[in-house]
């Protein structure tokens, strides 16, 4: 029996496989570092931009008390609580991983991607959300004649810039979401062929 060239194989086969693992588990390591960093940052705002909301709602309805203020600070709180509770439930478990393995990555990595799509679709529900709010409470100023013409275009240009930029973010997160789900996909298929 000639153990030789059995031998020679295992050997290649290992050296194979650390070798992709080396390769895939740096891309994967430096993209999950990346996306840890971006995530901190972007909840660290986000939860500053929903006490900032919170705190000058009650100090507008502080300063000039009326039941349309205090309707509007109400939707203000409710959907920046709202917001902040999807947020948490969305990005949980996803600040740290006690992975090793290039796999265990990939995995996080992954979660984090569909994550992602998952805020994209709520970011679009909450939008026409939004604008399902301002446009007719806009109108009904402008109609009710408590807001000028110059005002109501201005205000609704903004809310129109406002859509538009939010927009474009939305289908630019859904993209790169999409593309590193595919890388994903793609290391999982090499892996499995090999």
């Amino acid at each position: 029996m000639n153990t030789e060239p059995e031998l020679d194989w295992w050997r290649a086969e290992w050296k194979k496989a650390v070798g992709m693992e080396t390769v895939n588990a740096y891309n994967f390591r430096n993209e999950y570092q990346r996306q840890q960093r971006w995530l901190r940052a972007r909840h660290a705002f986000g939860l500053s931009f929903a006490v900032f909301l919170i705190c000058y709602a009650g100090y507008v309805l502080r300063r000039e008390f009326r039941a349309e203020i205090l309707a509007w600070a109400i939707v203000v709180w409710i959907t920046t609580l709202g917001v902040t509770a999807f947020s948490m439930w969305n990005w949980r478990g996803m600040w740290s991983i006690s992975a090793r393995s290039v796999r265990e990555y990939a995995d996080a990595f992954e979660r984090r991607n569909l994550a992602m799509l998952r805020a994209v679709r709520f970011g679009y529900w909450f939008l026409g959300l939004q604008l399902g709010i301002a446009v007719p409470w806009l109108s009904i100023d402008f109609f009710r004649h408590q807001t000028s013409v110059r005002q109501y275009a201005m205000d609704m240009g903004f809310l129109c810039m406002l859509s538009l930029a939010f927009v474009a973010w939305f289908k630019r997160s859904r993209r790169k979401a999409m593309r590193e789900l595919n890388h994903a996909e793609e290391f999982r298929r090499g892996w499995q062929a090999d």
